[in-house]
């Protein structure tokens, strides 16, 4: 599913495509964006 957002597939499309509701592509895509910002600033290990 990230892979697609990655690729430039809006909401809508990645739906279609993966068969999940809009609450979970978006969900995942949330999650996604913090753990890029995460590893951007070096933050590996969050105990």
């Amino acid at each position: 599913m990230i892979t697609l957002y990655l690729e430039g597939y809006f909401t809508p499309q990645i739906i279609i495509k993966t068969n999940h509701i809009n609450k979970a592509v978006n969900r995942y895509i949330r999650d996604y964006h913090r753990v890029e910002m995460l590893w951007k600033y070096g933050i590996t290990d969050i105990d």
